[in-house]
């Protein structure tokens, strides 16, 4: 069977930029491991921009991505990059034009962005196929966005956005949930393709040892660790989540709160939040995790809390629950309807109350849940991405 030249591209290729990040990641390395040739381009923001050898402790990052090559290109301007998400860079604009008939298939992972106009104006001279995938980004209103992000959004769509979902040879959506996202932004239904994320079945074979992360970080073994991992924005919830927790220690004794994550704009005002509800002896701010280190937080925690007021997929559920930790989710996650339907953990509705009792029944009684190996292999048949890629492929092939 043929293989495929693919280009993919995404604004940024760093692991603080979230989600769609690891699923980049992780999918071209898929693609790449059954024959297709595989390029990443993408923009570097300042001098940290980039996924280096430092991210893979526990093995080489060759190892990870094997033949897949990454190509990074400046902004141009770092400052509206890092702050409002425009990705302005003629290197990468002039390496998309010269190189992209080149390519089989481009899949462009951004519903709005510069990346995304590059690409389309230089498909529409070189008569090359795309395919696009928000990853969440396709609605106009998200969570606690401010009116300039809003405007910027309805004047992309005026502008050039309409057309770009217009020309798109397929859409890829993670939910059905998002799936509708897109028809109302006028995809039309007989393009769109339902492929949730995947995650790496081999992190997950061998879990590590429980007690690992707690003795890094001086927890006592007898604590009950309530975990939250993930970018620290005021999307996530973490608010509520912190004023739960707080309501939380009132009648479970020993118990505490880990927060994981890369701030993304919001970390200096949950600190203020702690210190004014006098819990800092009880909830703790550790910064980013990635590789083996996640996974050990996953291992020695109680619970993993996912409190999001938007979330389209929700990887981070996924990999909590393959280390055998339960799971409590907002019903405003992509994952919410798998998680109900399959009892890997719990789904209630985005209010301190329901999370404060939510939260107390997970540590206090185990009784009425699935085992966690049972857990495991429900999340493992479902999101293996040996077999997502398979679809991917299918349909890069469909529309090429």
């Amino acid at each position: 069977m043929k293989s495929l030249k693919i280009l993919q591209i995404i604004p940024h290729f760093k692991w603080e930029f979230g989600g769609p990040v690891r699923s980049v990641f992780e999918l071209s390395s898929c693609l790449a491991s059954i024959g297709n040739d595989v390029t990443v381009f993408c923009t570097s923001i300042g001098d940290g921009g980039r996924i280096t050898e430092r991210d893979f402790p526990e093995n080489l990052l060759e190892e990870h991505l094997g033949k897949v090559k990454v190509a990074y290109f400046d902004c141009d301007y770092n400052w509206p990059a890092d702050r409002l998400g425009i990705h302005l860079s003629n290197s990468l604009r002039h390496a998309i034009d010269t190189s992209i008939e080149e390519f089989d298939i481009v899949h462009l992972h951004e519903w709005r962005g510069t990346p995304n106009l590059y690409a389309w104006q230089s498909s529409r001279r070189h008569e090359t196929r795309y395919i696009l995938q928000a990853h969440g980004s396709s609605p106009l209103v998200i969570g606690k966005q401010g009116p300039i992000t809003i405007l910027s959004k309805i004047l992309f769509d005026m502008s050039v956005g309409r057309r770009i979902v217009h020309d798109a040879s397929g859409f890829v959506a993670l939910t059905t949930a998002e799936a509708k996202q897109y028809m109302r932004a006028g995809a039309p239904m007989e393009r769109i393709e339902v492929l949730p994320n995947g995650i790496d079945s081999r992190e997950f074979k061998i879990l590590p040892k429980r007690g690992e992360f707690r003795r890094q970080y001086s927890i006592k073994d007898d604590e009950k660790v309530v975990l939250y991992l993930g970018r620290i924005h005021k999307n996530k919830g973490i608010d509520i989540l912190i004023d739960s927790f707080v309501q939380v220690t009132k009648s479970v004794q020993g118990c505490r709160l880990v927060i994981v994550g890369p701030d993304d704009g919001y970390l200096s005002a949950l600190r203020d939040m702690v210190d004014r509800l006098h819990a800092r002896n009880c909830i703790d701010f550790i910064g980013p995790l990635f590789g083996i280190d996640r996974i050990r937080a996953y291992v020695d925690s109680d619970v993993f809390v996912l409190p999001s007021l938007y979330e389209a997929f929700g990887r981070t559920i996924i990999e909590a629950t393959a280390c055998g930790t339960y799971v409590i989710v907002s019903d405003r996650c992509g994952l919410a309807e798998f998680v109900q339907r399959t009892a890997i953990g719990k789904v209630v509705s985005l209010d301190t109350g329901s999370f404060r009792d939510a939260i107390i029944q997970a540590l206090c009684d185990r009784s009425g849940r699935i085992g966690p190996n049972r857990a495991k292999e429900i999340v493992m048949a479902e999101f293996d991405w040996r077999e997502i890629t398979k679809k991917m492929e299918a349909l890069y092939k469909k529309c090429q």
